[in-house]
Formats: C-alpha cells, sequence, structure tokens
C-alpha cells in the first residue's frame, strides 16, 4: 500500500500535467480510475464488510494507508473480513451415536 499523498492545490496539480505527455496522462487516469472503482467498490460492499471499513479508515488517519489500489485487492480484502469463521468443536470424551430414526437399538 503506498502513504497518502499531499495536499496540494489544483493549480499545483495543472501545471505538472501540461508538462505530460498523452501516454502519461492516460496512465495516470487509468491509475486514477481503478483507485476509485476499488474504493467505490468497498464502499458499496455488504454489511458484513463494516470493521473493514472502520479500519480502513483508521489505517488513513494514523497515516498507515491500507486503502486498495486496484478492484483485486479490494476483493480479497472484503473476501478476508466477510468470510465466515470455522468453528472447530473440543473433541468430547464420548461420542452417542444413535441407530434408527427412532432413537432405537
Amino acid at each position: 500500500m503506498q502513504d497518502a499523498p499531499q495536499i496540494r492545490s489544483p493549480d499545483e496539480y495543472n501545471l505538472k500535467l501540461k508538462h505530460l505527455s498523452e501516454a502519461e496522462k492516460t496512465v495516470i487516469q487509468a491509475k486514477a480510475r481503478e483507485h476509485l472503482l476499488a474504493y467505490l467498490f468497498l464502499d458499496a460492499s455488504a454489511v458484513g464488510a463494516n470493521k473493514l471499513k472502520s479500519d480502513l479508515k483508521d489505517s488513513y488517519t494514523t497515516k498507515h494507508n491500507k486503502y486498495p489500489t486496484k478492484m483485486q485487492e479490494a476483493l480479497h480484502y472484503i473476501q478476508q473480513y466477510t468470510q465466515p469463521k470455522t468453528v472447530v468443536p473440543e473433541p468430547t470424551e464420548h461420542l452417542f451415536v444413535q441407530r434408527g430414526g427412532n432413537g432405537g437399538g
């Protein structure tokens, strides 16, 4: 993940964009689009991903930005946070087995 960029004035970005080639502008636009789609995908995700959204917001405010930059990362995060946890019961000393549907032996 990348650190959050410093906030700059729009004029500063416009000056830099004027000096870029069309190919460079296209790459920047594609990356920005991917970032936006990943964010929107997370934002619209299932209710079960509320913890994920909260953790990502916390990471951003502490300058450890962990927001995904690609759709695949967003999907991976959602799967990790919403996947049901498997609980394995502890073994017991005795196992009881019933035979038949009536409980008879």
